[in-house]
């Protein structure tokens, strides 16, 4: 008579018994010496990681696919693209609004700009919005600025006015 480990819980168990003891799992058929039926916790980790990464990939593909720019003549690429946009009209108020903080690094803008920017024609916005910065005490407080720029073109834009309270 020789002893086996049982499949479910690791208790030894006769090899010939026809169920372990200790659990009641079934044991169906007798392994090879040294071999067990089934599998390791290192290979079902092995599996659920594989599996993981196989989704992954899946994902990371359709992603691409998705966004990546097609290669027909009729591609959104081959349209004239605007100089200026609202976006960028927040970047530069940003910008603007940085150079005039004690601390500029620590300047936090509110996330998004679509909320916060008045399209008033012929390349001219508006910004209204906020910023957390460190004060010279090192305090963090939140300015309110109200900006308004102009593009004029060349990725270049003016400062009309700025008001930082």
């Amino acid at each position: 008579m020789a002893l086996i480990n049982c499949p479910e819980c690791g208790q030894q168990v006769s090899d010939k018994a026809e169920s372990c003891p200790s659990c009641g799992v079934g044991i169906a058929a007798k392994p090879e010496a040294g071999k067990t039926d089934q599998p390791t916790k290192e290979a079902d980790n092995a599996k659920e990681t594989a599996q993981g990464c196989a989704i992954m990939i899946v994902i990371m593909a359709a992603l691409v696919w998705w966004v990546w720019p097609s290669g027909n003549s009729d591609s959104d690429s081959s349209r004239p693209r605007p100089e200026h946009s609202a976006s960028g009209a927040y970047v530069m108020c940003q910008d603007f609004v940085e150079k005039r903080l004690r601390a500029p690094s620590t300047a936090d803008f509110p996330w998004g700009y679509s909320d916060y920017v008045t399209d008033l024609g012929g390349g001219k916005y508006r910004v209204r919005a906020y910023v957390d910065a460190e004060n010279a005490f090192g305090g963090t407080v939140r300015n309110s600025f109200d900006c308004t720029v102009k593009y004029i073109g060349n990725d270049k834009w003016r400062l009309e006015t700025l008001d930082l309270n």
